[in-house]
C-alpha cells in the first residue's frame, strides 16, 4: 500500500512538471530570460 501511495505521488508531480514545462516553452524568449 505504501509503494502504491509513493508511485502516485511521483506519477503526479510528474504530470505537475510536464504541464510546467508546455506551459513554459509557449513563452517568448525574452519573458523566460525574465523570469530565469
Amino acid at each position: 500500500m505504501r509503494n502504491y501511495k509513493k508511485f502516485d505521488i511521483w506519477q503526479e508531480s510528474m504530470i505537475i512538471a510536464k504541464d510546467v514545462y508546455e506551459l513554459s516553452s509557449q513563452l517568448p524568449i525574452e519573458e523566460k530570460k525574465a523570469n530565469s
